[in-house]
């Protein structure tokens, strides 16, 4: 899995890791985190964060439900 481009993450004010000027895929095992699934606009993002979390203990949260007036 090779990519070029900087990944964010965005997390809660208050999390242990929301101060840090980088954080370690390690440091996610644990957590759940967004990356477009369900979405059709993104299926690329969430294939490549679903291979970037799998065996490292970091979970993919499912869709959002659609909001009342998107196409």
């Amino acid at each position: 899995l090779v990519r070029y481009e900087r990944v964010a993450v965005l997390l809660p004010e208050g999390h242990a890791l929301a101060g840090a000027a980088e954080v370690p895929l390690a440091a996610l095992a644990g957590e759940t985190l967004y990356a477009g699934a369900g979405n059709d606009g993104t299926a690329e993002w969430t294939d490549y964060a679903r291979a970037l979390f799998a065996g490292r203990g970091i979970g993919l949260a499912p869709p959002f439900p659609k909001i009342d007036g998107e196409a």
